[in-house]
């Protein structure tokens, strides 16, 4: 038996990218958008309009977490933007992230995640020095002992 395959003519020779949201930029979520990211670029290779790839993550984006950010986007050429969104209350900020090639993108996130994570992981210095000053406390208190020598020995 033969297959046929039908395509539109629009998704052969489209006049605008195809439009392709994702919904979480976790674990999966993140692989998918690379993928698409990739794939964008390699039909634009083929004259393709290519992706326009919109990611949706309800993560918080504040002044400390974007601020630490930003060397990592600067080292790998990745710009952003932030957008405040003032319709809802409190307001909502957008990020939209622009790279020349996806693996850059990718790798400002890989170093941007790696830096955070190991920051949660380590411990609070305020919280190892209360431990420290609570063992210091439970410690037996030792008796001073001077002892002087005084004289010449022979």
């Amino acid at each position: 038996m033969k297959k046929i395959h039908y395509t539109d003519r629009y998704l052969l020779n489209p006049y605008h990218p195809v439009t392709v949201f994702v919904i979480g930029a976790g674990g999966t979520g993140s692989q998918v958008a690379t993928g698409l990211a990739r794939m964008s670029v390699a039909l634009q290779a083929l004259g393709h309009p290519g992706l326009h790839v919109t990611v949706f993550d309800p993560d918080t984006v504040t002044e400390a977490n974007i601020g630490a950010f930003k060397p990592c986007a600067k080292k790998y050429g990745v710009d952003f933007t932030l957008r405040k969104d003032k319709t809802t209350q409190p307001p909502h900020y957008i990020v939209i992230f622009k790279a020349k090639d996806a693996d850059n993108l990718e790798q400002a996130f890989r170093e941007f995640t790696a830096k955070t994570l190991t920051k949660e992981q380590r411990s609070s210095i305020r919280k190892v020095l209360a431990a420290a000053k609570q063992k210091a406390a439970q410690q037996p208190k030792r008796a001073k002992e001077k002892i002087k020598q005084r004289g010449l020995e022979r």
